[in-house]
C-alpha cells in the first residue's frame, strides 16, 4: 500500500520536477535520458503505422489506477490485450488508455455485445446490455449512428489518436446522429499514443496511472521508470463521465 501511494504521489509531483507541457513529451525516465526527440507538434490525421515497435502480440499489463472523477484510488487490476491479425499498434494502445480513463471494475476488453458491431471496451447492466460503449481509432459514421440508434440509454466513448483527428470527426458526426448528447469524444496529445507504444517492448508492464479531476490529464508510471503524460482533449454535448457513467447506472437495480 506504502509503494502504491508513493508511485501516486510521484505523478502528482512530477510536474515540478520536469515542467509540463501541452503537446510534448514532457518527462523523461528516471535513468536520465532526457526528453524524448520528438519535440515538433504536427497535426495530421490517423494513418497506419510510420514507425517499428517492440509490441509484442500479448500484453499483459498490471495496473494501479487512480481516477479521481470515478473515485477509483490505487485499484489493482491484471489485463490483457491482444494485438489481432492487421490491427495496428495504435489501436492497442487506444484501447490500454481507454481501459484506464474508464476505468471500472466491471469494464471488459474486446467482449461481445451480441450485436451487429463489437465495442472495443464494453460494460453492462444486470441485464446485460451495454451501458458504456468504447469504440476506439477508425469508426465510420454509418457504424456509430448504427451504434447509437440500437442502445438508446448508453452512453458512447469515441477515443481518436490526435486532437485534429478528432475535431474533424465530431464535426461531421454530431451533425448526423439523432441523438448526439450520449456521445463522447477523446483524443490526446499529438505523438502521445505512439511514444506508449512505443515503450511495450516485452510482454509485460507495469503501469500506475492517474486520471486528474475533471478528467483533464493522464499521468503514467511505466515499469517504474518512465513518465508519461497527456492532456484528454474532450468534445460533445454529454456530460463528463463521473460515477454514474450511464443513463442507466442510476435505474440499474431498480429496473431489475
Amino acid at each position: 500500500m506504502a509503494n502504491t501511494i508513493a508511485k501516486i504521489v510521484h505523478l502528482f509531483a512530477s510536474p515540478s520536477e520536469c515542467p509540463a507541457r501541452e503537446n510534448r513529451y514532457v518527462c523523461a525516465n528516471r535513468t536520465g535520458r532526457g526528453e524524448s526527440s520528438l519535440s515538433t507538434t504536427v497535426h495530421e490525421p490517423e494513418r497506419k503505422d510510420k514507425v517499428s515497435t517492440g509490441l509484442r502480440r500479448r500484453l499483459n499489463i498490471d495496473f494501479t489506477i487512480t481516477n479521481e472523477p470515478l473515485e477509483v484510488y490505487g485499484a489493482e487490476s491484471r489485463q490483457f490485450f491482444i494485438k489481432g491479425r492487421g490491427e495496428s499498434m495504435r489501436h492497442v494502445m487506444m484501447k490500454l488508455m481507454s481501459y484506464i480513463m474508464f476505468y471500472h471494475d466491471e469494464l471488459l476488453v474486446e467482449a461481445s455485445a451480441n450485436q451487429a458491431h463489437k465495442p472495443d471496451l464494453v460494460r453492462f447492466n444486470l441485464r446485460e446490455e451495454p451501458i458504456q460503449w468504447i469504440d476506439c481509432g477508425q469508426t465510420s459514421l454509418q457504424k456509430l449512428d448504427r451504434i447509437s440508434s440500437r442502445n438508446r440509454l448508453t452512453y458512447i466513448e469515441i477515443v481518436k489518436t490526435t486532437r485534429s483527428a478528432l475535431e474533424s470527426y465530431f464535426i461531421q458526426a454530431d451533425a448526423r446522429l439523432s441523438n448526439p448528447g450520449r456521445v463522447r469524444y477523446w483524443a490526446f496529445r499529438d505523438h502521445f499514443i505512439e511514444e506508449l507504444g512505443e515503450l511495450m517492448t516485452h510482454g509485460r508492464h507495469e503501469i500506475t496511472a492517474t486520471v486528474s479531476a475533471g478528467h483533464s490529464h493522464a499521468y503514467l508510471l511505466i515499469d517504474d521508470e518512465v513518465d508519461l503524460r497527456t492532456p484528454l482533449h474532450y468534445l460533445g454535448s454529454a456530460p463528463l463521465p463521473g460515477v454514474k457513467l450511464s443513463p442507466q447506472d442510476e435505474d440499474e437495480w431498480s429496473a431489475v
